[in-house]
């Protein structure tokens, strides 16, 4: 009797063991994926984790090309703080963002690419135009602006065919032609002496009020 218990004991515990192969396996095979990509999960993945919130908005990401836009320029500070209030304020509005189409007038657009970077990453749609060809065509494209965006951003000057720098007179051409949109003045060095240009909805060189302008203008139009 004591050997067939013995017998039996031995067979419950093989057979246990056998349920447990594939447990086994499986811990196996997910320890060699994660020795095999360690590096990735060390440099790509867990620097993101718990950066994606709200309506997937990626805070890490943001601040990420919003800090290159900072120091591009080199002639602004925009603290950490600062940074964080208008990171925070993006989360809030992010639905709004999420619809936002941004006209672009400049005359040198590849000086922008780390501030278009920042706008797409919270989602919202931008297009470039030359600001010599935008004045120059303004009147074919007058029903564009009217119906698809929501803000155009511009710089204060633009650069005419001979090459010679020129006042914008984007807002002039707006007003005169009845198109009420708003248009935020983004520029390489702002003169707070001058103050806001009459008409336009604000005036900046730093990236986060950039998008404080932004986020003001979308949000009354939307309310």
């Amino acid at each position: 009797m004591l050997i067939a218990a013995n017998i039996t004991s031995d067979s419950t515990i093989t057979a246990e063991l056998i349920k447990l192969i594939p447990s086994l396996l499986w811990i196996f095979l997910v320890g060699g994926i994660f020795f095999y990509f360690k590096d990735t999960v060390r440099d790509r993945i867990l620097p993101n984790l718990g950066s994606i919130k709200g309506f997937g908005i990626e805070i890490t990401i943001i601040r990420e090309a919003m800090k290159k836009s900072i120091e591009k320029w080199g002639n602004i500070q925009v603290g950490d703080e600062e940074r964080s209030i208008v990171i925070k304020r993006a989360e809030g509005i992010a639905p709004i963002l999420q619809r936002a189409r941004i006209l672009w007038i400049s005359y040198k657009p590849e000086t922008l690419i780390e501030e278009l970077s920042l706008l797409t990453k919270l989602g919202m749609s931008v297009d470039f135009a030359k600001s010599v060809d935008f004045v120059k065509g303004f009147s074919e494209i007058k029903s564009k602006i009217k119906l698809d965006y929501d803000i155009i951003l511009s710089d204060i000057k633009y650069i005419d065919a001979n090459g010679e720098k020129q006042d914008n007179n984007l807002i002039k051409e707006l007003v005169k032609r009845g198109l009420d949109i708003p248009v935020i003045f983004y520029v390489g060095k702002y003169d707070k002496e001058r103050g806001t240009p009459a008409h336009a909805f604000g005036i900046t060189d730093r990236p986060d009020q950039m998008l404080h302008l932004i986020f003001d203008a979308l949000e009354r139009k939307r309310s």
